[in-house]
Order: structure tokens, then sequence, then C-alpha cells
């Protein structure tokens, strides 16, 4: 790290090295300095431990992604370096600017449920025909269907709420508009932005970004949402999306029952993360409660 520094801001002093709560996945440190007129600052390391096409691929993927992000306007850190190889940062990864903390419990939670539907609406509007995403997977109607034509997990093939979510989905597959294509964030919920007085300052973690249907974001956003603040948080970060978006956005339901699924299944592994980054108030009983809530909400909705 010192030799780093010496390459980003030569004659700076290393302070502190820190790693970062919340990150299931991957390694993320802040690298505390002072430069060489004794000014403090702070950068970013991260690390790509864990990846779905190669960890070299993976960073260079998310770095692109990030680059892009700045030409469209979305709230992203600066970037620093890419070490594709691992050969400076021991493993490969990426150096960026320290945009900010997440803001999990805001003071005015509408205004901080705006500002998350802005950044999002941002996203979404960077499309395959604008902007180069092809070295993004591709998750559209057809993947989608082979999903909901698989047989649910052992875990969750006696749970009648699985099964009622499983049973909507396939009857309603036939019937659903599809979205346009454009970027999707993946895994898009509130310890993924970081804010500064109050601002959203930066859309982070960019691992599980691919092109998809913009609903995908919201039903991730949405869980995140019901089982930290409850329901009505998770309907008026839809209401502010619906508000804001160009168009009416339909057939949501169906995206909180795809996504739903997975996260009835997974909810508790979520439960690490959470405390790690300061939601130590929040029990499993309590996710499994309001999530199954949410989820049943959203079969009720379903035709």
């Amino acid at each position: 790290m010192q030799r780093l520094l010496e390459d980003l801001y030569p004659g700076g002093t290393l302070r502190r090295i820190r790693r970062l709560g919340g990150g299931l996945s991957n390694g993320v440190f802040s690298v505390s300095y002072r430069d060489v007129r004794g000014l403090p600052g702070r950068f970013i390391v991260r690390l790509t431990t864990d990846h779905r096409i190669g960890a070299a691929a993976n960073a260079r993927s998310e770095y692109r992604t990030i680059a892009l992000l700045h030409e469209a306007g979305v709230p992203a850190p600066r970037l620093f370096l890419l070490d594709e190889t691992g050969e400076r940062l021991g493993l490969p990864g990426m150096v960026m600017e320290h945009a900010g903390r997440p803001l999990l419990a805001p003071r005015n939670r509408e205004a901080w449920l705006t500002q998350l539907v802005a950044a999002i609406l941002r996203l979404h509007a960077m499309t395959p025909d604008r902007y180069d995403l092809a070295h993004l997977p591709v998750e559209g109607s057809a993947e989608i269907r082979q999903e909901v034509a698989k047989e649910l997990r052992e875990g969750l093939r006696n749970d009648p709420l699985a099964q009622a979510m499983q049973a909507a989905l396939r009857r309603n597959i036939d019937r659903l508009v599809w979205a346009g294509p454009c970027l999707v964030h993946g895994d898009y919920w509130p310890g993924n932005t970081v804010w500064r007085r109050g601002r959203l300052t930066a859309v982070v973690d960019w691992t599980s970004a691919r092109v998809g249907d913009p609903r995908d974001d919201l039903a991730q956003c949405r869980f995140d949402l019901a089982t930290i603040h409850g329901l009505e948080a998770a309907e008026r970060f839809l209401e502010h999306y619906q508000a804001f978006a160009p168009a009416p956005v339909q057939e949501v339901w169906f995206f909180d029952l795809f996504r739903g699924i997975d996260a009835l299944n997974s909810f508790r592994s979520w439960l690490p993360g959470y405390r790690d980054i300061g939601l130590r108030e929040i029990t499993e009983e309590m996710m499994e409660t309001r999530l199954r809530a949410f989820l049943s909400s959203a079969v009720d909705a379903a035709p």
C-alpha cells in the first residue's frame, strides 16, 4: 500500500488500512494517508474475491461498467487504478475514491428514498442502443423463463408460500409484457450506495451488473427496504419510482416473486452483512416475518 500510495500521491504517508463492513463477497478496504503537505485523505481498494467469469475478467468488467457510469452521469466513485493480474494489489481489483459512507437510518426517509430512486432511474436509462454494454451478461425473457421452469429448491419444496409464488409465476409468464433491456445493477439496495451530508454520492459494488429488465433492481431494493424498514418503505420506494419514471412500470409483482424465491431461500445469509454494516437490531425472525409479508402481498397482486 505504501508503494501504491507513492504512485498515486508522491510523498504521501500511509496511516491506516481498514476493512469496510457489509460486504459478503469481495474485499473492500479504506486506506488513509497524509499527502506531501500533511493533509489527510483516503481511497478505496476493492479486491475481486468473488466472481462469476474469473477474477481478472470480473475486475475488468466492473471497472469498465463504472467508467460508463461516469459517462452517463450516474453517481459512481472516481477510478484511479485497475489491477487485472493482482500484481499491484495481491489479487485482481481496483483502486477508487472514498466517495462516502452507507446511510441506512436516515433522518428524512422521504428525501432518502427519492435519491435512491433518482440514482436507479439514471442507470436504467443506460440502454444497449446508447451505451456499449457488450461486456455484461444478458438476462432476458428466455433466461427468466428457464429459471421459472425449474423446480423449487429442496428447502422450499414444502413451503406453501414458495409454492404459491411459483404457481403465480408459471401461470402469468406468458402474459407478461417485457421491458426494454437496460443496465441492471443486480444488487441494488441502500447498503450499495454511499452518502455525504445527506446526499447520495455513489452507487457501488457492480459485480452482479448485467443487461436485463429494470424491475429486477426494483424487486431487490424492495426486499431490503421491507426487511430493514418495513413494508411501507418498500411501497414508498416504488411510488417514487413510478412518479419519476419516463413511463408507467407495470407488473412489478412478477419480479417481486421471481427474485423473491431466491430471497426466501437465502435471506438468512444477508444477516451477517446487515450486522457488519451496523444493522444490529435486525433479527432473523424479523427479517423472515417482513419478507414473507412482502411476498404474500405480491402473490395477492398476481392475476
